[in-house]
């Protein structure tokens, strides 16, 4: 009886071990690819192991004097214009300032009928509420004259998870808070796409609100599909698209009919029809960018803009990936953060890419939102945005 107890355990331990390395020998594999994929990147400069095109700029050779830089803030998240008024808002998020006082993050505005333009702080307002206030992705929506600024925040000290900040636009481009939303499905989120004054959708970018930048290069580096799009009714929320691979962005079209999603590590965009009836959505395709995208945003005429790092991978040893909230950046104070912008016309047959390497960037690219012929760049990390005039838009 003892005899064959132990030949049970044995044998339990014996496929134990032979699972145990056959996946071992399987992720080393895997890895080894990567880093492979990662050198070829280096040496072609793209991760597909594609050689760069010569830099071009909004589709002609111009030069860099047609961006100019607007100083007075670090770390630009996302932008939204509101094309009623000229005005554009920014979500500001300072990772390299001194956490518990977190003061220079929050929503900034820029007028474009100013004839010198100039940042100024919104937001956060007066309610406690709103103190712990780190903003990431922004939505815009207007009815008429009313207007509300969605604004995704990751709270420092005050704990109780990630949330979102609803404000009021008034005429004059100041907000006013009007409500907090938490959902226990908001664990990571990235970017916000307002449907109404009370529904959206949102993506969790994958990290699952993790503060290690290991597991944080870990999800990157191997790819792995556990960011998700969370849609929100009002009340409660809902999972409705699993399985997603770092998904940074999402918009909605003006019609409302589609649903863009920008997933970071796999490379392209994900487009979904959407039901107005109940906000269902149905896969339609993929578009493949060979770049990573961040934030999208959508132009008055429809098309989007996505910004894109050249190569994530690339960009992540460059930064020193294991470094606090600095995964990306490059360490060298000469090099540059290869950065691309690209432009989608419905029904996406045609992708321009309108911005190549024009500027120094030492973080990625992470918005690029137009108004008229003015889009605006902005980069983790800089302590600037550029405003940039498009030529033959």
């Amino acid at each position: 009886m003892a005899a064959r107890f132990f030949q049970a355990i044995w044998g339990f331990f014996t496929a134990a071990w032979m699972i145990f390395v056959i996946f071992g020998t399987l992720l080393v594999f895997y890895v080894s690819v990567r880093v492979f994929l990662i050198v070829l990147g280096m040496i072609y400069d793209d991760v597909s192991g594609v050689k760069d095109p010569e830099p071009h700029y909004f589709g002609a050779p111009h030069s860099s004097d047609q961006c100019r830089p607007v100083f007075g803030v670090v770390g630009v998240e996302d932008a939204v214009w509101d094309e009623a008024t000229g005005q554009v808002f920014l979500s500001v998020y300072d990772r390299e300032q001194n956490l518990p006082r977190a003061t220079r993050d929050g929503i900034y505005r820029l007028d474009l009928n100013d004839p010198n333009p100039k940042l100024r702080k919104v937001a956060p307002a007066a309610p406690a509420a709103v103190r712990d206030f780190h903003p990431r992705g922004i939505a815009l929506h207007r009815e008429g004259a009313e207007a509300r600024l969605f604004a995704i925040s990751h709270p420092i000290l005050s704990g109780g998870g990630p949330r979102v900040e609803v404000f009021r636009v008034d005429s004059a481009g100041a907000l006013q808070h009007e409500k907090t939303i938490r959902s226990p499905l908001f664990v990571s989120p990235s970017d916000i796409a307002a449907i109404d004054k009370e529904r959206f959708y949102l993506t969790n970018d994958g990290w699952r609100g993790s503060r290690f930048a290991v597991s944080r290069f870990l999800e990157i580096f191997l790819t792995l599909p556990i960011a998700d799009l969370v849609y929100f009714d009002g009340e409660e929320g809902r999972v409705i698209e699993r399985f997603l691979f770092n998904a940074m962005g999402v918009h909605l079209s003006h019609d409302g009919r589609t649903l863009y999603v920008a997933q970071n590590t796999r490379l392209n965009l994900l487009v979904y029809q959407r039901d107005a009836r109940d906000d269902s959505l149905t896969f339609k395709e993929t578009i493949p960018l060979g770049a990573a995208p961040d934030k999208i945003s959508l132009d008055a005429k429809g098309r989007l803009y996505a910004p894109a790092h050249a190569d994530i991978f690339t960009s992540m040893l460059l930064g020193g990936a294991m470094g606090r909230e600095t995964q990306y950046r490059t360490s060298d104070p000469d090099a540059l953060v290869p950065a691309r912008v690209f432009r989608l016309s419905p029904p996406f047959e045609v992708i321009e890419e309108i911005y190549y390497r024009d500027h120094r960037w030492r973080a990625p690219l992470t918005v690029a939102a137009v108004y008229g012929d003015v889009m605006l760049l902005g980069a983790a990390l800089e302590d600037h945005i550029l405003l940039c005039r498009m030529g033959g838009s």
